[in-house]
């Protein structure tokens, strides 16, 4: 086979593959795995759900 696509950017190793590839080399700086890497999630809560929050 070919090479693989890249994962998706809303998959946190996508999310990772990002944040190496399309970072400033010079002032790179080594991350863990948060959820401030993730595109924002676009959701509404409803009833009971959104009472619980």
């Amino acid at each position: 086979g070919g090479p693989l696509p890249p994962p998706p950017e809303t998959t946190m190793i996508g999310a990772l593959l990002r944040y190496v590839t399309e970072n400033d080399k010079k002032d790179f700086q080594p991350m863990n795995a948060n959820l401030g890497l993730l595109p924002p999630v676009d959701f509404r809560l409803k009833g009971r759900a959104k009472r619980e929050i």
